[in-house]
């Protein structure tokens, strides 16, 4: 009987990550198999809402972690520890040397700006009735039709017409 092969070992983990605690939130299969392997035993995973509070030296957030809903959750639980992105610890491998973290502070997004005010005259844009294109009024070769779908469109938007007829 042959002898069994032994499994090759990785490489050894990152000196720059020597000693450091790191919890990563929302990472993928393959990024906890390439991150463990270059962190050491120094990596901790978390889903975005099982972050507990612990002493971790640096938060990873993963990009498809929806910063919107857990941004706060995960800024409690971080306490001192700088939370940044996941930019962060692919260019730290990279540059195998740590990268200042302020540089990739990860937060939640600005809101949305809110929705300009409709103006009140009408626009040259006529709207969409049957077709998905957009239609100026320069270029409308219908235009009896746009006018009596337009009417009937208002008509039936004040409630003037039922459906029914």
């Amino acid at each position: 009987m042959p002898p069994k092969k032994k499994a090759k070992a990785g490489p050894p983990p990152l000196p720059c990550f020597a000693g450091l605690k790191i919890v990563i939130v929302g990472a993928n299969p393959v990024q906890k198999k390439i991150w463990t392997d270059k962190i050491g035993e120094g990596a901790t995973f978390a889903k975005p809402a099982d972050v507990r509070a612990g002493a971790a030296y640096y938060v990873v957030v993963v990009d498809n972690v929806d910063a919107s809903r857990y941004a706060e959750p995960i800024a409690a639980v971080a306490g001192a520890a700088p939370v940044v992105a996941s930019r962060w610890l692919e260019r730290t491998i990279h540059a195998k040397a740590l990268e200042p973290p302020a540089d990739y502070a990860w937060s939640a997004p600005a809101p949305p700006p809110a929705p300009a005010a409709s103006p009140d005259a009408p626009s040259d844009v006529l709207p969409k009735y049957a077709c998905q294109r957009r239609l100026t009024l320069a270029d409308d070769k219908n235009a009896d039709l746009t006018r009596w779908l337009r009417e009937q469109l208002k008509w039936w938007q004040s409630g003037e017409l039922d459906s029914d007829e």
